[in-house]
């Protein structure tokens, strides 16, 4: 349930910068500033530096000017913040060795990244990175991220790489050079084989576990 309310919490946060109109109108999305872009390209198109998912820094501009006159706004940032002061006393994560699934510690992971990188995108708090960073790579030393059960695999990776889009310009090099080969061999390489399988799999299924996978 903490999951599920925490999670709306933040989209919550995401989408007042969307609906409100807080900002002035954008006609470009790819290519507005080019001392911005990165060197990487998607259909042939340049892709902006990080952060990428969800939530640009334009967009977390936005929210910090607005939670200045928005009380509701301001409640929801306040709880977001209270939930990321709890889990700087939480444990790290351990892998449940033995279980047939993985799923809730993938959804947990999910919680935790999405909870404190926001917490320290909207307050710029240190301390809120390093804990994020540290449960980034508790899940990076996982030895898999539950293959047998791919949804499992799906959402772990999601909370990776929302971790390490949100924190890039806070991790260091190493750092970020064990995330990628992370999602590269616990994530990418094994749903490429799945396409590539005769054997009917999600990836050739017309159910949730085809939109979640590949989302």
């Amino acid at each position: 349930m903490k999951f599920v309310r925490n999670v709306f919490c933040c989209l919550s946060i995401m989408i007042f910068a969307f609906e409100t109109g807080c900002c002035a109108e954008r006609t470009a999305c790819v290519g507005d500033n080019d001392e911005t872009l990165h060197t990487a390209k998607l259909f042939d198109a340049p892709i902006k530096e990080h952060p990428r998912i969800l939530f640009s820094t334009d967009r977390e501009a936005e929210i910090k000017q607005l939670a200045k006159t928005d009380p509701s706004l301001r409640d929801l940032i306040a709880y977001l913040v209270s939930e990321a002061d709890d889990l700087l006393k939480a444990d790290m994560l351990t892998y449940p060795a033995g279980a047939s699934t993985i799923l809730a510690t993938s959804r947990e992971h999910i919680y935790r990244l999405v909870t404190l990188s926001l917490a320290y995108r909207l307050t710029g708090e240190k301390k809120y990175a390093a804990k994020a960073e540290k449960n980034l790579l508790n899940a990076c030393q996982y030895p898999d991220w539950g293959p047998q059960h791919y949804l499992d695999v799906a959402e772990m990776a999601t909370a990776v790489a929302i971790g390490y889009d949100w924190l890039y310009g806070y991790l260091p090099s190493e750092v970020r050079r064990v995330v990628q080969r992370a999602l590269k061999n616990r994530a990418l390489l094994p749903a490429i084989a799945e396409y590539e399988s005769a054997t009917p799999n999600w990836s050739k299924r017309e159910t949730n576990w085809n939109v979640v996978c590949n989302t």
